[in-house]
């Protein structure tokens, strides 16, 4: 326990910034934590697309064959007309030979017509899969995203809750202290006290003097900086420090 009052609001102002710095990273990083729920309906958005886009382009051709397999028909009609009318056997052979070509052609496009038949349905399915993992995928997306949501309102609340206590422990530290523990709290990476631990600033990782470190570990009344990175330190005994304590304790009361 830290004999200096000052001492140990500055301590404990710390230990306050510390959680505050540490829920704005988590409020922060909500909105990114949104964006990558979202990115995954973007993947199954384009899996969409992308059959939908099949689709389409299968029942165009489907259309385009039909069409072509109409005019050809049509074409045919007419040769077959014009055939009855010659008067030659040239013309006769020219013309057969005409219908035998188209007849020809028409085959050729009546199986590429059954082949977009026998997929359509398969793209259909698909659209329809990818409908419902879509479906599935947003349900589980909007509760992530509601739960993302209510964290960041704990962290908000908690966050408004601790900039309360910040305020009250600010008004028990002195001016100058508490001026110093804001431009250091600024420039050193939100960390502006920092414990003192076997005469190595925990800050810094710099050591003191070992005159200068008894000094801050013994003293009731001063508050002292490092003398490397200018931190605020205070005493923190070690591990092996507090059983060796405990231990003459309990020679004491024997």
């Amino acid at each position: 326990m830290l004999k200096n009052i000052e001492l140990s609001a500055l301590v404990n102002l710390q230990s306050i910034d510390s959680k505050i710095y540490k829920l704005n990273e988590l409020i922060n990083q909500i909105p990114e934590q949104v964006d990558e729920q979202n990115e995954t309906l973007i993947v199954f958005d384009n899996k969409m697309k992308e059959a939908q886009g099949e689709a389409s382009s299968a029942e165009k051709a489907q259309k385009d064959f039909e069409g072509q397999i109409q005019i050809l028909n049509e074409k045919l009609k007419e040769t077959r007309s014009k055939q009855a009318l010659v008067k030659t056997n040239n013309e006769y052979n020219a013309l057969s030979n005409e219908i035998e070509n188209d007849k020809k052609k028409i085959d050729l496009i009546e199986e590429s017509l059954l082949e977009k038949l026998e997929v359509l349905p398969n793209l259909h399915e698909k659209i329809r899969d990818v409908e419902s993992e879509l479906k599935v995928e947003k349900q589980k997306v909007s509760i992530k995203i509601e739960e993302l949501n209510s964290k960041k309102k704990g962290y908000e609340e908690e966050l408004n809750s601790l900039v309360e206590e910040k305020n009250k422990v600010s008004t028990t530290i002195s001016r100058n202290w508490l001026n110093l523990y804001e431009t250091l709290l600024e420039g050193k990476r939100s960390l502006a006290v920092s414990p003192i631990v076997q005469r190595n600033c925990q800050g810094c990782k710099m050591s003191e003097t070992l005159q200068r470190f008894f000094e801050i570990r013994d003293s009731e009344d001063s508050i002292f900086t490092c003398s490397h990175c200018g931190r605020i330190l205070y005493y923190k005994e070690t591990e092996i420090e507090e059983t060796s304590i405990s231990a003459q304790d309990e020679v004491q009361k024997q």
